[in-house]
Protein backbone atom coordinates (compact mmCIF):
# COMPACT_ATOMS: atom_id res chain seq x y z
CA UNK A 1 0.00 0.00 0.00
CA UNK A 2 1.63 3.42 -1.22
CA UNK A 3 1.00 6.59 0.70
CA UNK A 4 -1.17 7.87 -2.11
CA UNK A 5 -3.55 5.04 -1.41
CA UNK A 6 -3.64 4.93 2.45
CA UNK A 7 -4.56 8.33 3.55
CA UNK A 8 -7.95 9.68 4.63
CA UNK A 9 -7.80 13.11 6.46
CA UNK A 10 -10.28 13.03 9.49
CA UNK A 11 -10.62 15.86 11.56
CA UNK A 12 -10.48 13.21 14.50
CA UNK A 13 -6.88 13.67 15.76
CA UNK A 14 -6.56 10.40 17.57
CA UNK A 15 -9.02 8.08 15.72
CA UNK A 16 -7.93 4.96 15.19
CA UNK A 17 -8.50 3.17 11.71
CA UNK A 18 -12.26 2.11 11.33
CA UNK A 19 -14.14 -0.27 12.41
CA UNK A 20 -13.33 -3.12 9.39
CA UNK A 21 -9.57 -1.98 9.66
CA UNK A 22 -9.51 -3.41 13.00
CA UNK A 23 -9.99 -7.18 11.74
CA UNK A 24 -6.60 -8.66 10.96
CA UNK A 25 -8.04 -11.00 8.50
CA UNK A 26 -10.51 -8.12 6.52
CA UNK A 27 -10.17 -8.24 2.76
CA UNK A 28 -10.72 -4.49 2.54
CA UNK A 29 -8.17 -2.15 2.60
CA UNK A 30 -7.07 -0.23 5.27
CA UNK A 31 -7.22 3.34 5.68
CA UNK A 32 -5.24 5.70 7.96
CA UNK A 33 -5.89 9.41 8.13
CA UNK A 34 -3.20 12.10 8.64
CA UNK A 35 -3.02 12.72 11.83
CA UNK A 36 -3.16 9.13 13.23
CA UNK A 37 0.20 8.99 10.89
CA UNK A 38 1.32 11.71 12.58
CA UNK A 39 0.93 10.06 15.77
CA UNK A 40 2.87 7.35 14.62
CA UNK A 41 6.10 9.76 13.62
CA UNK A 42 5.62 11.36 16.81
CA UNK A 43 6.39 7.71 18.77
CA UNK A 44 9.35 7.39 17.06
CA UNK A 45 11.19 10.32 17.15
CA UNK A 46 10.26 9.94 21.51
CA UNK A 47 12.77 6.82 21.27
CA UNK A 48 11.33 4.00 19.73
CA UNK A 49 12.21 1.85 16.97
CA UNK A 50 10.44 1.49 13.56
CA UNK A 51 9.71 -2.26 14.99
CA UNK A 52 8.49 -0.86 18.12
CA UNK A 53 5.90 1.07 16.80
CA UNK A 54 4.78 -1.18 14.46
CA UNK A 55 3.93 -3.93 17.32
CA UNK A 56 2.33 -1.02 19.38
CA UNK A 57 -0.27 0.38 16.67
CA UNK A 58 -0.08 -3.05 15.40
CA UNK A 59 1.14 -1.73 11.71
CA UNK A 60 3.12 -3.74 9.27
CA UNK A 61 7.20 -2.08 9.73
CA UNK A 62 7.31 -1.25 6.14
CA UNK A 63 4.15 0.97 6.28
CA UNK A 64 5.21 3.01 9.33
CA UNK A 65 8.95 3.15 7.80
CA UNK A 66 7.59 4.43 4.49
CA UNK A 67 5.72 7.22 6.60
CA UNK A 68 8.80 8.15 8.20
CA UNK A 69 10.33 8.73 5.04
CA UNK A 70 7.54 11.02 4.04
CA UNK A 71 7.15 13.23 7.33
CA UNK A 72 7.58 16.38 5.01
CA UNK A 73 5.16 15.28 2.57
CA UNK A 74 2.42 14.42 4.86
CA UNK A 75 2.87 17.50 7.01
CA UNK A 76 2.32 19.86 4.33
CA UNK A 77 -0.55 17.83 3.04
CA UNK A 78 -1.91 17.59 6.81
CA UNK A 79 -2.41 21.59 6.51
CA UNK A 80 -3.58 22.28 2.85
CA UNK A 81 -5.92 19.60 1.93
CA UNK A 82 -9.08 17.50 3.17
CA UNK A 83 -9.21 15.01 1.17
CA UNK A 84 -8.60 10.73 1.11
CA UNK A 85 -4.86 10.79 -1.17
CA UNK A 86 -1.92 12.99 -0.63
CA UNK A 87 -2.36 13.79 -4.59
CA UNK A 88 1.26 12.97 -6.35
CA UNK A 89 3.22 15.82 -8.20
CA UNK A 90 4.20 13.56 -10.54
CA UNK A 91 2.56 14.45 -14.06
CA UNK A 92 1.40 11.00 -14.89
CA UNK A 93 0.26 11.81 -18.78
CA UNK A 94 2.01 10.02 -21.63
CA UNK A 95 2.23 13.53 -23.48
CA UNK A 96 3.33 16.27 -21.07
CA UNK A 97 5.08 18.27 -23.89
CA UNK A 98 1.97 17.74 -26.34
CA UNK A 99 -0.31 19.24 -23.30
CA UNK A 100 2.10 22.21 -22.35
CA UNK A 101 2.04 23.44 -25.99
CA UNK A 102 -2.29 22.81 -26.06
CA UNK A 103 -2.48 24.37 -22.73
CA UNK A 104 -0.44 27.37 -23.42
CA UNK A 105 -2.41 27.94 -26.91
CA UNK A 106 -5.53 27.66 -25.07
CA UNK A 107 -4.24 30.40 -22.86
CA UNK A 108 -3.70 32.61 -25.61
CA UNK A 109 -6.45 32.21 -27.10
CA UNK A 110 -8.96 32.71 -23.90
CA UNK A 111 -6.67 36.00 -23.59
CA UNK A 112 -7.99 37.40 -27.02
CA UNK A 113 -11.53 36.25 -26.04
CA UNK A 114 -11.32 33.61 -28.69
CA UNK A 115 -14.74 30.75 -27.72
CA UNK A 116 -12.91 26.90 -27.84
CA UNK A 117 -14.99 23.90 -28.54
CA UNK A 118 -13.78 20.45 -27.86
CA UNK A 119 -13.67 19.68 -31.23
CA UNK A 120 -11.01 23.03 -31.93
CA UNK A 121 -9.06 21.70 -29.26
CA UNK A 122 -8.95 18.22 -29.79
CA UNK A 123 -8.11 19.24 -33.67
CA UNK A 124 -5.30 21.34 -32.56
CA UNK A 125 -3.74 18.84 -30.36
CA UNK A 126 -3.51 16.27 -33.31
CA UNK A 127 -1.72 18.98 -34.99
CA UNK A 128 0.63 19.91 -32.51
CA UNK A 129 1.24 15.70 -32.08
CA UNK A 130 1.75 15.91 -35.82
CA UNK A 131 4.36 18.88 -35.66
CA UNK A 132 5.48 19.49 -32.23
CA UNK A 133 5.58 16.01 -30.94
CA UNK A 134 7.23 14.62 -34.49
CA UNK A 135 10.74 14.62 -33.49
CA UNK A 136 10.20 13.13 -29.62
CA UNK A 137 9.64 10.10 -27.88
CA UNK A 138 5.74 10.96 -27.26
CA UNK A 139 5.91 10.20 -31.86
CA UNK A 140 6.62 6.83 -30.45
CA UNK A 141 2.92 6.22 -28.93
CA UNK A 142 -0.09 6.50 -31.05
CA UNK A 143 -1.95 8.85 -30.45
CA UNK A 144 -5.96 8.77 -30.54
CA UNK A 145 -7.09 11.75 -29.17
CA UNK A 146 -9.76 10.24 -27.02
CA UNK A 147 -12.85 11.87 -25.29
CA UNK A 148 -10.90 9.83 -21.94
CA UNK A 149 -7.46 11.39 -22.93
CA UNK A 150 -9.33 15.24 -23.06
CA UNK A 151 -11.30 14.49 -20.08
CA UNK A 152 -8.00 13.77 -18.00
CA UNK A 153 -6.11 16.81 -19.68
CA UNK A 154 -8.76 19.12 -18.55
CA UNK A 155 -8.86 17.54 -15.21
CA UNK A 156 -4.62 17.89 -15.27
CA UNK A 157 -4.84 21.43 -16.46
CA UNK A 158 -7.76 22.46 -14.43
CA UNK A 159 -9.93 23.79 -16.93
CA UNK A 160 -13.94 23.20 -17.44
CA UNK A 161 -16.25 24.41 -20.04
CA UNK A 162 -17.86 27.90 -19.20
CA UNK A 163 -21.07 29.26 -20.28
CA UNK A 164 -20.50 32.49 -22.19
CA UNK A 165 -21.50 35.29 -20.09
CA UNK A 166 -20.00 38.19 -21.45
CA UNK A 167 -20.01 39.37 -25.25
CA UNK A 168 -18.49 42.35 -26.87
CA UNK A 169 -15.59 44.12 -28.12
CA UNK A 170 -12.79 44.87 -25.83
CA UNK A 171 -12.55 48.02 -23.82
CA UNK A 172 -9.76 50.50 -25.88
CA UNK A 173 -6.65 49.89 -24.22
CA UNK A 174 -6.79 54.08 -22.85
CA UNK A 175 -10.34 53.44 -21.59
CA UNK A 176 -9.82 55.48 -18.67
CA UNK A 177 -8.63 58.29 -19.96
CA UNK A 178 -11.68 58.08 -22.53
CA UNK A 179 -13.98 57.91 -19.33
CA UNK A 180 -12.23 61.05 -17.91
CA UNK A 181 -12.52 62.90 -21.11
CA UNK A 182 -16.25 62.36 -21.27
CA UNK A 183 -16.55 63.25 -18.26
CA UNK A 184 -14.72 66.43 -18.05
CA UNK A 185 -17.20 67.75 -21.34
CA UNK A 186 -19.89 67.09 -18.99
CA UNK A 187 -18.30 69.27 -16.37
CA UNK A 188 -18.50 71.78 -18.52
CA UNK A 189 -22.32 71.65 -19.33
CA UNK A 190 -23.14 71.13 -16.41
CA UNK A 191 -20.91 74.43 -15.04
CA UNK A 192 -22.69 76.03 -17.68
CA UNK A 193 -24.64 79.54 -16.07
CA UNK A 194 -27.75 78.62 -17.64
CA UNK A 195 -27.74 74.91 -16.64
CA UNK A 196 -30.96 73.09 -15.50
CA UNK A 197 -31.63 69.53 -15.91
CA UNK A 198 -34.54 69.78 -18.51
CA UNK A 199 -31.91 70.77 -21.17
CA UNK A 200 -29.95 67.80 -20.86
CA UNK A 201 -31.64 64.70 -22.81
CA UNK A 202 -30.34 60.99 -23.65
CA UNK A 203 -31.88 58.51 -26.15
CA UNK A 204 -31.38 55.30 -27.43
CA UNK A 205 -33.16 52.61 -29.53
CA UNK A 206 -33.44 49.03 -28.79
CA UNK A 207 -35.63 46.29 -30.40
CA UNK A 208 -38.67 44.62 -28.75
CA UNK A 209 -39.29 41.23 -29.81
CA UNK A 210 -43.45 40.22 -29.81
CA UNK A 211 -42.90 36.77 -28.58
CA UNK A 212 -41.29 37.34 -24.88
CA UNK A 213 -42.16 33.87 -23.37
CA UNK A 214 -40.01 33.20 -20.31
CA UNK A 215 -36.66 30.78 -20.72
CA UNK A 216 -38.04 28.87 -16.82
CA UNK A 217 -41.11 27.13 -16.08
CA UNK A 218 -42.49 24.85 -13.90
CA UNK A 219 -42.32 20.73 -14.91
CA UNK A 220 -42.51 17.57 -13.91
CA UNK A 221 -39.12 16.56 -12.58
CA UNK A 222 -36.98 13.87 -14.34
CA UNK A 223 -39.20 15.37 -17.59
CA UNK A 224 -37.16 15.25 -21.04
CA UNK A 225 -39.03 17.91 -22.98
CA UNK A 226 -39.54 21.15 -21.32
CA UNK A 227 -41.79 22.34 -24.48
CA UNK A 228 -43.09 26.36 -24.70
CA UNK A 229 -45.43 27.35 -26.97
CA UNK A 230 -45.48 30.89 -28.29
CA UNK A 231 -47.12 32.50 -31.39
CA UNK A 232 -44.78 31.59 -34.04
CA UNK A 233 -44.18 35.26 -33.88
CA UNK A 234 -40.20 34.92 -32.11
CA UNK A 235 -38.72 37.04 -35.51
CA UNK A 236 -41.39 40.31 -35.10
CA UNK A 237 -40.33 42.59 -33.94
CA UNK A 238 -40.42 46.77 -33.53
CA UNK A 239 -37.49 49.20 -32.77
CA UNK A 240 -38.46 51.82 -29.83
CA UNK A 241 -36.06 54.64 -29.32
CA UNK A 242 -36.75 55.98 -25.49
CA UNK A 243 -36.11 59.52 -24.43
CA UNK A 244 -35.81 61.17 -21.04
CA UNK A 245 -34.59 64.26 -19.27
CA UNK A 246 -31.76 64.51 -16.53
CA UNK A 247 -35.03 65.96 -14.31
CA UNK A 248 -36.66 62.39 -14.92
CA UNK A 249 -39.48 63.75 -17.95
CA UNK A 250 -40.54 60.88 -20.46
CA UNK A 251 -40.62 62.30 -23.95
CA UNK A 252 -42.72 59.85 -26.24
CA UNK A 253 -41.51 57.03 -27.56
CA UNK A 254 -40.80 56.77 -31.17
CA UNK A 255 -41.56 53.18 -32.31
CA UNK A 256 -41.18 51.58 -35.58
CA UNK A 257 -43.45 48.96 -37.13
CA UNK A 258 -42.46 46.39 -39.81
CA UNK A 259 -45.59 46.94 -41.84
CA UNK A 260 -46.27 48.72 -45.30
CA UNK A 261 -49.92 49.48 -43.95
CA UNK A 262 -51.36 51.20 -41.23
CA UNK A 263 -52.76 48.77 -38.36
CA UNK A 264 -56.19 48.75 -38.53
CA UNK A 265 -58.33 50.23 -35.56
CA UNK A 266 -55.23 50.88 -33.60
CA UNK A 267 -54.56 54.27 -32.21
CA UNK A 268 -51.29 54.62 -30.32
CA UNK A 269 -51.20 55.88 -26.66
CA UNK A 270 -50.85 59.53 -26.34
CA UNK A 271 -46.95 59.11 -25.27
CA UNK A 272 -46.67 56.87 -28.53
CA UNK A 273 -45.39 58.04 -32.06
CA UNK A 274 -45.74 55.47 -34.17
CA UNK A 275 -44.16 54.85 -37.56
CA UNK A 276 -44.91 52.06 -40.36
CA UNK A 277 -41.77 50.93 -42.00
CA UNK A 278 -40.63 48.08 -44.02
CA UNK A 279 -37.82 46.54 -42.20
CA UNK A 280 -38.15 48.59 -38.86
CA UNK A 281 -34.50 49.81 -38.78
CA UNK A 282 -33.78 53.28 -37.86
CA UNK A 283 -31.51 55.18 -40.62
CA UNK A 284 -31.24 59.43 -41.52
CA UNK A 285 -34.82 59.70 -42.68
CA UNK A 286 -35.91 58.18 -39.47
CA UNK A 287 -34.12 60.24 -37.23
CA UNK A 288 -34.85 63.30 -39.12
CA UNK A 289 -38.48 62.57 -38.41
CA UNK A 290 -37.84 61.54 -34.59
CA UNK A 291 -36.44 65.14 -33.98
CA UNK A 292 -39.27 67.06 -35.76
CA UNK A 293 -41.79 64.88 -33.90
CA UNK A 294 -40.28 64.38 -30.42
CA UNK A 295 -37.24 66.89 -29.44
CA UNK A 296 -38.81 69.89 -31.27
CA UNK A 297 -42.04 69.95 -29.50
CA UNK A 298 -40.25 69.38 -26.52
CA UNK A 299 -38.43 72.25 -26.63
CA UNK A 300 -40.42 74.48 -27.91
CA UNK A 301 -43.42 73.46 -24.93
CA UNK A 302 -40.72 74.08 -22.38
CA UNK A 303 -39.40 77.50 -24.08
CA UNK A 304 -35.90 76.52 -23.96
CA UNK A 305 -33.48 78.05 -26.15
CA UNK A 306 -31.23 75.04 -26.65
CA UNK A 307 -31.26 71.25 -25.10
CA UNK A 308 -27.80 69.22 -25.10
CA UNK A 309 -28.73 65.70 -26.42
CA UNK A 310 -26.28 62.65 -25.25
CA UNK A 311 -26.72 59.62 -27.90
CA UNK A 312 -24.27 57.16 -29.33
CA UNK A 313 -21.84 56.99 -32.36
CA UNK A 314 -24.22 54.74 -34.43
CA UNK A 315 -23.99 55.82 -38.66
CA UNK A 316 -27.54 57.06 -38.57
CA UNK A 317 -26.88 59.51 -35.88
CA UNK A 318 -23.23 61.08 -37.48
CA UNK A 319 -24.63 61.87 -41.21
CA UNK A 320 -24.40 65.33 -42.28
CA UNK A 321 -28.47 65.94 -42.19
CA UNK A 322 -28.78 64.09 -39.09
CA UNK A 323 -26.10 67.22 -37.55
CA UNK A 324 -27.66 69.77 -39.61
CA UNK A 325 -30.94 68.98 -38.39
CA UNK A 326 -29.27 69.03 -34.61
CA UNK A 327 -28.26 72.29 -35.79
CA UNK A 328 -31.30 73.68 -36.99
CA UNK A 329 -33.00 73.19 -33.88
CA UNK A 330 -31.17 74.29 -31.68
CA UNK A 331 -29.94 70.70 -30.49
CA UNK A 332 -26.77 70.18 -29.39
CA UNK A 333 -25.59 66.49 -29.99
CA UNK A 334 -23.05 65.02 -27.71
CA UNK A 335 -21.81 62.11 -28.74
CA UNK A 336 -20.83 58.73 -26.34
CA UNK A 337 -17.63 57.39 -26.90
CA UNK A 338 -17.61 54.23 -29.12
CA UNK A 339 -17.45 50.65 -27.39
CA UNK A 340 -18.18 52.71 -24.12
CA UNK A 341 -22.14 52.93 -23.87
CA UNK A 342 -22.18 50.23 -21.75
CA UNK A 343 -20.41 51.69 -19.23
CA UNK A 344 -22.13 55.62 -19.73
CA UNK A 345 -25.36 55.54 -21.75
CA UNK A 346 -27.81 55.50 -19.28
CA UNK A 347 -30.59 53.65 -21.05
CA UNK A 348 -28.35 50.59 -21.65
CA UNK A 349 -27.21 50.69 -17.70
CA UNK A 350 -30.69 50.77 -16.29
CA UNK A 351 -33.81 51.91 -18.65
CA UNK A 352 -34.55 48.80 -20.92
CA UNK A 353 -33.80 45.92 -18.65
CA UNK A 354 -36.46 46.83 -16.34
CA UNK A 355 -38.83 47.81 -18.88
CA UNK A 356 -38.35 44.62 -20.62
CA UNK A 357 -38.90 42.71 -17.70
CA UNK A 358 -42.22 44.85 -17.75
CA UNK A 359 -43.37 43.91 -21.41
CA UNK A 360 -42.10 40.29 -20.22
CA UNK A 361 -44.56 39.60 -17.69
CA UNK A 362 -47.13 41.46 -19.39
CA UNK A 363 -46.90 39.10 -22.40
CA UNK A 364 -47.09 35.66 -20.33
CA UNK A 365 -50.03 37.19 -18.54
CA UNK A 366 -51.89 38.00 -21.59
CA UNK A 367 -50.71 34.50 -23.50
CA UNK A 368 -52.24 32.78 -19.75
CA UNK A 369 -55.32 34.41 -19.41
CA UNK A 370 -56.82 36.26 -22.23
CA UNK A 371 -58.36 35.91 -25.45
CA UNK A 372 -55.94 36.24 -28.32
CA UNK A 373 -56.30 37.33 -31.73
CA UNK A 374 -53.69 37.67 -34.78
CA UNK A 375 -53.66 38.69 -38.30
CA UNK A 376 -51.98 36.95 -40.73
CA UNK A 377 -48.11 38.38 -39.51
CA UNK A 378 -49.14 37.71 -36.07
CA UNK A 379 -49.02 41.42 -35.18
CA UNK A 380 -52.36 42.84 -34.76
CA UNK A 381 -53.34 41.63 -31.51
CA UNK A 382 -49.88 41.45 -29.79
CA UNK A 383 -48.93 45.26 -31.03
CA UNK A 384 -51.53 46.26 -28.11
CA UNK A 385 -48.98 44.91 -25.69
CA UNK A 386 -47.05 47.65 -26.83
CA UNK A 387 -49.42 49.81 -24.50
CA UNK A 388 -48.72 48.18 -21.37
CA UNK A 389 -44.97 49.30 -22.07
CA UNK A 390 -45.79 53.23 -22.70
CA UNK A 391 -47.52 52.22 -19.35
CA UNK A 392 -44.53 51.23 -17.92
CA UNK A 393 -43.09 54.04 -19.07
CA UNK A 394 -44.89 56.70 -17.73
CA UNK A 395 -44.74 55.19 -14.88
CA UNK A 396 -40.99 54.47 -14.71
CA UNK A 397 -38.89 55.85 -11.53
CA UNK A 398 -37.54 58.74 -11.66
CA UNK A 399 -34.98 57.58 -9.01
CA UNK A 400 -33.70 55.26 -11.83
CA UNK A 401 -33.65 57.87 -14.51
CA UNK A 402 -31.50 60.27 -12.08
CA UNK A 403 -28.97 58.44 -10.74
CA UNK A 404 -27.94 57.43 -13.66
CA UNK A 405 -27.64 60.99 -15.60
CA UNK A 406 -24.80 63.31 -15.07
Amino acid sequence: MNDNESSNESLNEDSPPSSHQTNEHSSRRKRFNLNFKLKVINTHKNGEGINSCAKIYELDRRLVSRWIQSETKILKKKLRREKYAVVSDIDRSHFPILETHLYNWICEKRLQGACLSVTTVKLKAIEFYNTVCAQTNEAKIEFKCSNGWFTNFCHRKNLVIRRITTTGRDLPKNALDIIKNFFGDCQKITNRPNYIAERILNMDETTIYLDQPSNYTFSQKGAKRVKSVTTVAERARVSALFTATASGEKLPIYIIVPRKNDLANYTPPRNVIVEYKIGATFDETIIQDYIKKVLVPYRLINSLDEIVLFLDSAPCHLTNNVKKKFSENQIVSTYIPPRMTNLLQPADVSWFGNLKREYNDKWNKWFIEEERSFSLCGITDQFRLHTSLAHKYVNFQMLIINKNYL
